[in-house]
C-alpha cells in the first residue's frame, strides 16, 4: 500500500500498515497511562490518530447505547468544553453504525456535516470514517476520523483503521480494568482496616464513636 502525506499535523505522519497501527497504539497507551489517568490515555489516543491517519479532526466517543447517549470523551484539536450527554438520537450516523454491525462507516456530504453538529465540533466535515471500538461484542466507544474535504478509504486504509481501534479498544479495557481491580482492592483494605478498628474494643461507646 503506497503511504500517503498526511494533511494534519505534522510532516512525518503516514497512512500506514496495520502492524504500525497496532504499535503506535500500544507505544501511545503505555506512554499515556503513566502520565496519569483515563483522561490522559483518551488525548494521547486522539492526538495519535490524527496524526497517524492526516485527518483534520479527531473524536472519541463513549457510548451509552442502553442509556440512548454518547459522550464526547476527547478531541483533537481540542474544541470548545462540552456539557452534559448527546443524545444518540441526534447523531443519525452513530446510531446507524451501532445498528448496522458493520467495522467501519464512511459518511459524506451533509450526513458527515449533520454529524460535526451533532458532536459539536468546530471543524469544517465533508467526510468521516466512524470506527467502532468494541470490548467483545459491546461498543464502548467510537472513533471518528474527520476531514474537510472529501476522502475516500480503500480497503487498506480501512483495514489499518480497523486495527488501530481494536488495538486502542482492547488497550483502553485493559486500563479500566486494571483501574476498577486498583479501586477494588482499596475497598477492601479500607473494610480490613475498619474490622480491625472496631474489634479492638467491646465497648459500644467506643465503637460508635469509630464508626
Amino acid at each position: 500500500m503506497a503511504a500517503r502525506p498526511a494533511r494534519g499535523p505534522g510532516d512525518a505522519a503516514r497512512f500506514r500498515g496495520a502492524g504500525d497501527a497496532m504499535h503506535a497504539v500500544s507505544r501511545l497507551l503505555g506512554t499515556a497511562s503513566d502520565a496519569g489517568g483515563p483522561s490522559a490515555v483518551a488525548e494521547a489516543l486522539v492526538s495519535e490518530a490524527r496524526l497517524f491517519f492526516g485527518a483534520r479532526s479527531t473524536i472519541l466517543l463513549s457510548v451509552a447505547e442502553l442509556e440512548g447517549r454518547l459522550e464526547v470523551v476527547a478531541e483533537s484539536p481540542a474544541g470548545a468544553p462540552r456539557d452534559g450527554f448527546i443524545p444518540l438520537a441526534e447523531s443519525v450516523s452513530i446510531g446507524r453504525l451501532l445498528g448496522s454491525r458493520e467495522p467501519a462507516m464512511r459518511v459524506a456530504g451533509p450526513e458527515a456535516a449533520a454529524l460535526a453538529r451533532a458532536l459539536g465540533t468546530e471543524t469544517t466535515t465533508q467526510t468521516a470514517l466512524l470506527l467502532p471500538m468494541r470490548v467483545r461484542e459491546s461498543v464502548r466507544h467510537v472513533l471518528v476520523l474527520a476531514d474537510a474535504d472529501k476522502r475516500e478509504f480503500s480497503p487498506d486504509d480501512v483495514e489499518v483503521a480497523r486495527a488501530f481501534a481494536d488495538a486502542a479498544a482492547a488497550g483502553l479495557s485493559r486500563l479500566q480494568l486494571a483501574g476498577e481491580n486498583a479501586a477494588q482492592t482499596a475497598r477492601q483494605a479500607a473494610l480490613a482496616r475498619a474490622a480491625r478498628t472496631l474489634n479492638e474494643s467491646l465497648e459500644l461507646n467506643r465503637v460508635l464513636v469509630r464508626i
